[in-house]
């Protein structure tokens, strides 16, 4: 008897790994239109953080959850219910109706140069970025590459796959988020076109009720 004939494929389990969830929003053309507008808003009125953005970048102030404007509103309306998706597809037995939460969102406007260096947002459970406005002709800018931290995967390089990739790259798309462990490492790479590329970060933590 061949000895493939003798194994079946019982499950394929994925202990440590760290999820990427990837949403689609509906209808997202004209929130971003909104989006757009009221970041650039934004951008005249305040100087802005000094934080993983380098080169021409401008991240705004953490506070666009108090912005009540009615794009900001509607997009961070869509935070905890994408945060609830996600945890969720990790794991299916958390009741998240017994939990609250903190959140705290920005605006990330990249212009030609810009690019956000190596950090994590690990004090958080959730990370998340939305992609309001991508550049259009050169598929390589602005990629978001999240990196893999642990200390193994030389080891493991002949067998490939991204569960043992050093890291993974993933071209923006407007409309989409991604969501993410806040404590997995992650850069942006340099905006090489003269449009701007304007994405919205968020973190979430969760708390027990009491």
């Amino acid at each position: 008897m061949e000895s493939n004939k003798l194994i079946n494929t019982v499950k394929v389990d994925y202990p440590f790994s760290s999820p990427l969830i990837y949403i689609q929003i509906d209808g997202y053309s004209k929130l971003n239109d909104l989006l757009i507008k009221e970041s650039y808003e934004w951008k005249k009125l305040e100087e802005g953080n000094n934080k993983s953005n380098k080169g021409n970048g401008w991240q705004s102030p953490e506070t666009l959850m108090q912005k009540n404007t009615p794009g900001f509103k509607t997009f961070t309306d869509i935070i905890p219910s994408a945060a609830a998706l996600a945890v969720s597809k990790i794991n299916p037995d958390l009741q998240i109706t017994n939990f609250t939460y903190k959140a705290n969102a920005w605006v990330n406007i990249n212009q030609k140069g810009g690019y956000n260096a190596v950090h994590h947002h690990g004090e958080f459970h959730l990370s998340g970025v939305y992609y309001v406005k991508n550049t259009s002709d050169d598929k390589d800018s602005g990629k978001i590459e999240f990196i893999n931290s642990r200390n193994d995967y030389y080891i493991h390089k002949q067998i490939g796959g991204d569960a043992f990739a050093t890291s993974i790259k993933v071209t923006p798309k407007q409309g989409f988020m991604i969501i993410f462990p806040s404590s997995l490492l992650h850069l942006v790479h340099p905006n090489n076109t003269h449009e701007d590329r304007i994405s919205i970060a968020w973190n979430i933590k969760f708390e027990k009720k009491k």
